[in-house]
């Protein structure tokens, strides 16, 4: 489940260490569950939202041609009011 719910691997890693720890039933000096890993130094917190150690790469980046480029190449003697709207309408969803 906490794999589904996107959870770091680092984050996974440590709970199985603790469950395994809980289910041995291995207690500390003061009789609490020991927690694997941390006798005798302190760990540094785990972020349950920090992000992934290596962020994937970025998308190749394709040239997109300008606004201006497609405006020039529109012939607006020859185009319709509605034409011109579905046209703008395009050129906002290319900006998007």
């Amino acid at each position: 489940m906490a794999k589904l719910a996107g959870l770091p691997e680092i984050v996974l890693r440590r709970a199985r260490e603790i469950l395994a720890n809980l289910e041995a039933q291995e207690l500390d000096e003061g009789g609490r569950p020991a927690l694997a890993g941390a006798r005798g130094r302190r760990r540094a917190q785990l972020g349950l939202f920090s992000p992934p150690v290596e962020p994937p790469p970025p998308p190749p980046a394709t040239p997109q041609p300008s606004l201006a480029d497609d405006l020039r190449k529109l012939d607006l003697t020859r185009t319709t009011p509605i034409e011109a709207l579905l046209w703008l309408h395009e050129q906002q969803k290319k900006l998007r």
